[in-house]
């Protein structure tokens, strides 16, 4: 056995940012970091790549079962993920575009008066 580095010392940036707009095309799917599914605030994803993978492959067996594998087939997937995980990544987009566009002594002033809290960046939006 030899030791040796099979893969490795490159890398791609991972797309931080809101997910993209669809995921399907005819015969076609995407998901995880592909789809820009990651969070926004941090670019973790893997726990949003697995759900986006499983929501994927549900709606592939149904496709490929019927028959069907068109853009309107696979449609699903993507109304399944943008009402899950891409509401609260939606959210967490908006709020790491303000405050990159802010001054660090802004965003003190908005810790300080509680209008930002620690926790908005890791719950999504706030429930109703």
């Amino acid at each position: 056995m030899r030791d040796e580095t099979v893969r490795g010392g490159y890398g791609e940036p991972i797309s931080v940012r809101r997910c993209l707009d669809s995921f399907v095309a005819d015969g076609f799917m995407l998901t995880g970091d592909a789809a820009c599914q990651c969070c926004p605030m941090d670019g973790s994803g893997m726990a949003s790549s697995m759900q986006g993978g499983s929501l994927a492959a549900k709606t592939a067996v149904k496709a490929i079962q019927s028959g069907d594998v068109s853009i309107k087939a696979l449609w699903p997937y993507n109304v399944a993920y943008k009402k899950t995980r891409d509401v609260e990544f939606g959210f967490l987009y908006v709020l790491q575009k303000f405050m990159l566009s802010m001054e660090l002594e802004e965003l003190d002033v908005l810790f300080k008066k509680k209008v930002l809290n620690p926790n908005d960046f890791f719950s999504g939006p706030p429930k109703p």
